[in-house]
């Protein structure tokens, strides 16, 4: 196990001395009541647990080993220690003696003796009871063996890890070469720490650390990383770790840059982590907790015990800044943390009362930590008086990995030759592994560019591989196919010439064929260009969801002109606002009595002319006119109708004219052969009604709001209205957020029909995106549809990573030409 880095505070406070030995019971340290209280609460006591692994290499002799763990036994109490509540409050016990049995396992590989020691490490501790820790030695070969300590935190820590490797390998050695050892006098034991340390945090000291934490985290916003999984109500502590690996020419451009800021390498790396916390959260406040030694005194450095504390560095990334003036402002705040260490993490949340909400962790959800030993010998603290090498060699092995977590976040790094390694760790509550290891590639792809690039801002180093790159910005965007460079009404027109005589439209107990459609349009078309109906002109229509209305939008389309929706059920002033503005050369409310024509107008339109314009309030609540071009409609429909209503028979005509969301349940059936269905009014308002009308036909393709599906789901759920599992093919939901319980719900009760999450505002023809849902995968917007560009970029217009939220950028054939008479607005959201 790796060791906090050192303390490098000044002393302000006299040292600890020992206590009278009148004491029977002792008060806990700060850490060590925390610590007691978290043991009380959570189910899975075995995540304060410290599991150790040691090489063993040489021929063990097992009574020197058992001799030796006795031998630290007498010399450390915190080894004897266990814990008393006393009306609600921790207390430590030390025992004059306690024996902790040395387990020997003969596994004989290595890959046995990992299970072996992973089952000890899960096995759990009882404070009041002890031991609380145990031993075992597990023999891999002859001289090959593995020594796995396992061992409360409460009583331990990382440094104490080293004092206790490095004494039990002096006293071996020593015992099996009948050679006396010579270890540091223990001047105070750990009990005696934590009285003193109670009582020297009072007073004048206590509000100095207090008033300097206090300005140090005033105001200090919680990090929010995007997750893969919802914040549930407490931790579980499920965890894992990735493997992490930083290069010699990469580590060695970051410890030139420390050093010519006078910053260790445990700052440059905090600085990176900091910046990278940045781009995933997209918050400039970054708090990082690192552990601290916590032995700001000599007499502490020998002992074994739960000396190390936690500081918090924060970080300032507002502005922009450039790496190395990050690197600066980290090292000033991680000197003033150091100078302040003496103050105990517990006491501070304890002062600071942080909002309570136990699926974070107070002040700081994530920690950085750099190692000061990886596998390397453990350091005996006298060499034999010979001078002769030990019988037996203890190097730091790989502990058993541990799906555990205490943080949303663990990095962890030690020294590798001449670059560094570490792991990620991770909560498993909110993170696939798979975004941990995307996160590990981040990290070492940031050290190396701001490596290369220490004063350019932080915002345009690079955290994306170039394959990364050039999967966000060309692959996901490879979308070109080839469409007709014609209208959507040209499209119509193409159908009644291969149908003449099928059902276009059908409803209010009307019908019409597809010939009889085309004639009553042209004859309205007619009509309107005697009005001054044209190309880039507007028509206002005002009709109800009928088959006059489907007349109406080809008509208007076939004059050259644009339409204007105006929907009948909207507040009269709103309809008055959108007319004003637009400016259409007639509004229509109803149709008059229409001979057939057969003639078209010989009207050309071009595919970049005006094809309609829908107001949208947006979030500003003021109606804006966008403005959408034939070639962008025809694009979509044309889409659509292979794509998503591929195989149906029938889609309802249920949205309001004012939506976009209608037009595909005009246009695509048109351009397909199928009749626009227009179900009862009733049936649109009920979804009994609704579900009743869509169970009386055979491959329907259904498309609404999320909520409006919702309620059609519970009435079958209920039993209210009949299964659509015959009848339903195609699912299509858009308009809103689709939520992910509303999927499973739906695949549970139609395993079979086809979902698709369709996304896109009005600015892009209604969808810009879109994603086939498969059962059990999580609810995305898909990938861009034919012929449509989508990036997803941060504040700075650079890509983010998978999983991270940024603005969509969208653009290619669907983008609007832009917002009517708003060319300010137009140029504003409309980029180059």
């Amino acid at each position: 196990m790796a060791t906090s880095h050192p303390s490098t505070g000044p002393s302000r406070s006299p040292g600890p001395g020992p206590v009278d030995d009148e004491f029977l019971l002792f008060p806990t340290s700060f850490a060590q009541q925390r610590l007691w209280f978290l043991n009380q609460l959570i189910p899975n006591k075995a995540v304060y647990v410290a599991d150790v692994a040691v090489r063993l290499e040489g021929d063990v002799d097992v009574a020197a080993l058992r001799w030796a763990l006795t031998a630290m036994i007498e010399r450390h109490e915190s080894l004897r220690t266990t814990f008393v509540a006393i009306d609600g409050e921790p207390f430590q016990r030390v025992t004059e003696r306690i024996v902790v049995p040395l387990e020997v396992l003969d596994v004989g590989s290595v890959e046995r003796a990992r299970e072996a020691a992973s089952r000890l490490a899960l096995e759990q501790f009882d404070l009041e009871v002890g031991p609380l820790w145990r031993v075992a030695l597990v023999r891999v070969a002859r001289e090959q063996s593995i020594l796995v300590l396992c061992i409360h935190h409460i009583v331990t820590d990382g440094w104490s890890m080293g004092v206790f490797f490095s004494e039990l390998s002096a006293l071996y050695n020593a015992r099996v070469s009948n050679q006396d050892v010579s270890l540091p006098h223990l001047r105070i034991q750990y009990a005696d720490f934590a009285v003193w340390q109670r009582r020297q945090l009072q007073g004048e000291r206590l509000a100095e650390l207090l008033g300097y934490w206090r300005h140090q985290l005033d105001g200090l916003t919680v990090l929010e990383l995007p997750t893969d999984h919802p914040r549930g109500a407490g931790p579980t502590f499920r965890g894992g770790s990735v493997p992490l690996l930083l290069p010699a020419e990469a580590t060695g451009g970051l410890r030139v840059l420390a050093q010519e800021q006078g910053a260790t390498m445990f700052m440059a790396v905090t600085a990176v982590f900091a910046a990278l916390l940045a781009r995933y959260s997209r918050q400039s406040d970054i708090a990082i907790g690192t552990p601290i030694a916590g032995r700001s005194h000599s007499e502490l450095e020998p002992l074994i015990g739960f000396f190390v504390n936690t500081i918090v560095l924060r970080c300032d990334l507002r502005g922009d800044p450039s790496y190395r003036k990050l690197l600066r402002a980290t090292r000033e705040r991680a000197l003033g943390a150091y100078a302040h260490e003496d103050l105990p993490f517990e006491k501070l949340v304890e002062e600071l009362q942080p909002e309570r909400d136990l699926s974070r962790n107070p002040i700081f959800q994530v920690t950085c930590q750099l190692h000061e030993h990886s596998t390397t010998d453990i350091r005996t603290p006298t060499p034999s008086r010979d001078g002769s090498q030990p019988s037996l060699r203890f190097a730091w092995a790989t502990p058993p990995v541990r799906d555990q977590a205490k943080f949303e976040l663990a990095l962890n790094l030690w020294a590798a030759g001449c670059g560094m390694a570490g792991r990620l760790s991770y909560s498993a509550d909110l993170f696939e592994r798979a975004t941990a290891e995307r996160m590990a590639r981040h990290f070492a792809q940031l050290v190396a560019g701001v490596v290369a690039e220490p004063d350019l801002p932080l915002s345009r180093v690079t955290i994306l591989s170039a394959a990364e790159r050039n999967r966000e910005l060309v692959q996901y965007n490879q979308t070109a196919r080839e469409v007709p460079s014609t209208c959507v009404h040209e499209l119509v027109e193409a159908q009644v010439e291969r149908t003449p005589d099928a059902v276009a439209v059908i409803g209010g107990g009307r019908q019409l064929s597809y010939r009889e459609l085309n004639e009553r349009a042209n004859t309205l078309a007619h009509l309107l260009l005697d009005l001054g109906a044209g190309r880039d002109r507007l028509v206002g229509l005002q009709l109800p969801r009928s088959p006059d209305l489907i007349v109406a939008l080809l008509g208007v389309l076939k004059s050259g002109a644009a339409f204007l929706p105006l929907d009948p059920s909207d507040p009269e002033a709103r309809r008055l606002q959108i007319v004003s503005d637009a400016q259409p050369i007639a509004v229509l409310d109803r149709l008059p009595a229409l001979a057939p024509r057969a003639d078209a107008p010989a009207v050309r339109v071009e595919p970049c002319d005006s094809a309609y314009v829908i107001y949208t309030s947006g979030s500003t609540g003021s109606p804006k006119g966008i403005l959408i071009e034939h070639h962008s409609l025809a694009n979509y429909i044309s889409w659509f109708s292979r794509t998503v209503l591929s195989g149906a028979s029938r889609i309802p005509f249920i949205t309001r004219i004012g939506f976009d969301a209608s037009l595909k349940q005009v246009f695509a059936p048109l351009v397909c052969g199928m009749p626009v269905w227009l179900p009862l009014d009733e049936a649109v308002m009920d979804p009994v009604t609704l579900a009743s009308e869509v169970a009386a036909h055979a491959g329907v393709a259904l498309n609404c709001v999320p909520s409006h599906w919702e309620t059609i789901l519970e009435a079958m759920e209920s039993g209210r209205a009949p299964s659509l599992n015959s009848s339903l093919i195609t699912l299509m939901l858009g308009g809103d957020p689709f939520p992910p319980r509303l999927a499973e719900r739906t695949f549970r009760l139609m395993p079979a029909v086809r979902v698709w999450n369709l996304y896109g505002p009005t600015e892009t023809t209604s969808n810009a995106l879109a994603a086939q849902l498969e059962p059990g995968a999580p609810v995305t917007v898909g990938s861009p549809i034919d012929n449509v560009q989508a990036l997803v970029l941060d504040e700075h217009r650079q890509p983010v990573p998978a999983g991270v939220p940024g603005e969509l950028y969208l653009g290619g054939e669907g983008l609007a030409r832009g917002y009517l008479n708003q060319p300010e607005l137009t140029a504003r959201q409309f980029t180059g």
